[in-house]
């Protein structure tokens, strides 16, 4: 469900199955315990900020836990949970080989070099897989 939030404007299902969830599910599924309730109650607080308190957490995030205040201990943890699956969801959708060929430019064997070409005429407008 997560996942599916952060990758809404993905091209197709397929694609979709074929690399994040199947990531996050590979990595994050044999920690993760808790009640589906808790988690789209928190899932609901997360996404329901306005762009200041966004901002505010976010610095937050960047502090070493020992200078969290303990009455925000918990609060951190979450956003820092939900900022991993993020960062793991993206990595899983775009590191998967059907997304580098199907979704970016790919080119196996790479041609030969030119310079100053426009983005939109050798790729469509999508950007090189690696």
């Amino acid at each position: 469900m997560l996942c599916i939030m952060i990758l809404k404007k993905k091209p197709n299902q397929d694609l979709f199955k074929a690399g994040a969830q199947v990531f996050i599910k590979m990595f994050g599924m044999p920690v993760l315990d808790g009640k589906k309730e808790d988690f789209e109650k928190s899932l609901t607080s997360y996404f329901n900020l306005s762009e200041k308190e966004t901002e505010t957490i976010l610095k937050t995030q960047r502090l070493p836990i020992k200078n969290i205040d303990a009455s925000k201990l918990e609060n951190y943890k979450l956003y820092k949970f939900l900022l991993s699956v993020k960062h793991y969801t993206l990595f899983g959708y775009f590191t998967s080989e059907k997304v580098g060929k199907e979704v970016l430019a790919y080119d196996p064997i790479p041609g030969q070099y030119q310079a100053c070409i426009s983005v939109d005429d050798t790729t469509n407008g999508r950007a090189w897989s690696l």
